[in-house]
């Protein structure tokens, strides 16, 4: 369990990383433990009470074992990890970890729904080149390299039908 001062660490990484990483918010990305700033891995050396840890400690050990699967699972890039992480430290040090990422992950998910998924949902996958921006502008699309073809963001729909839709780019109304 993290202490106040290692929650406000967090939280103040968070923000700040948050503005860093603003430049990635609409595009799926490969993201590892070896991308994390060496203050998180100070920040999880401490909470750990230790002087080093192995890369894939580093997220269960801040955010236990489950959130660190959760995060891994639905989180597709720095700028919403920090989100995630930022929203994480509003529920502590009252709530269990685990929880704590449900719940941060569940008010991202709330705040982007009455913004644009019940919009997205109803378009059935077939969106003009201004909804595709659009979307993505805001975060319920994002551009894989890998596939050359916009995904949907897991963080907004997962859980759902939708978790697996892809949209390519052939799929898109003139």
């Amino acid at each position: 369990m993290l202490d106040e001062h290692q929650v406000a660490r967090l939280y103040n990484l968070a923000k700040a990383s948050t503005a860093q990483w603003g430049f990635c918010k609409s595009t799926a990305t490969i993201w590892t433990y070896n991308v994390r700033s060496q203050e998180l891995y100070s920040l999880a050396c401490e909470i750990a009470g230790t002087e080093s840890l192995m890369g894939e400690e580093i997220l269960p050990t801040i955010f236990s074992q489950e959130g660190a699967k959760l995060i891994e699972s639905v989180v597709k890039n720095e700028y919403y990890f920090w989100k995630v992480a930022s929203e994480f430290t509003s529920y502590l040090p009252e709530t269990d970890l685990a929880e704590a990422i449900q719940r941060a992950i569940s008010e991202i998910r709330n705040w982007h729904t009455r913004i644009g998924v019940n919009r997205f949902v109803a378009q059935n996958g077939t969106m003009t080149p201004q909804q595709i921006c659009q979307f993505t502008a805001i975060g319920l699309l994002l551009w894989s390299d890998s596939t050359q073809n916009w995904v949907l963001n897991p963080l907004w729909f997962w859980g759902n039908e939708f978790a697996e839709l892809a949209i390519a780019p052939s799929l898109v109304e003139a």
